[in-house]
This record gives C-alpha cells, sequence and structure tokens, in this order.
C-alpha cells in the first residue's frame, strides 16, 4: 500500500500546471508525507512491542476492532 502510494505521489508530483510555474499539487504531496511519518512514529510503540501505560494504548486504538 505504501509503494503504490509513493509511485502515486511520484506522479502527481510530476504533473506540470497549463500556465505559470506553479505546482500545486506538491503542497498535497508533502502534507501526505509528513502525515505518514507522523503517524508512523504515532503507532511505533505499538508495531514494535514496547511496554506502554493502559492509558497511551487506548489512545492508539482508534477503533473498537482493535481490541
Amino acid at each position: 500500500m505504501v509503494l503504490g502510494a509513493g509511485c502515486v505521489l511520484k506522479d502527481v508530483r510530476g504533473v506540470e500546471p497549463a500556465c505559470g510555474t506553479v505546482r500545486p499539487y506538491r503542497s498535497v504531496v508533502v502534507a501526505y508525507l509528513v502525515l505518514y511519518a507522523a503517524m508512523f512514529v504515532f503507532f511505533y510503540p505499538v508495531l514494535t512491542g514496547w511496554h506502554l501505560s493502559y492509558d497511551s494504548w487506548r489512545l492508539r486504538m482508534w477503533m473498537r476492532s482493535w481490541i
């Protein structure tokens, strides 16, 4: 899924606007990458099995089916 998103972002980043030098999709690509990195850092303790307090663990369980 990450590789597919990366390929789409690469294609979107390369789109040239018809008139002008402003690239409107560059900010979208950067925002997506920043959000992706932030979510990875947020869930890293759960993914690696670190010991978390119950409140910290519960903060990361957004859906009831994850518990």
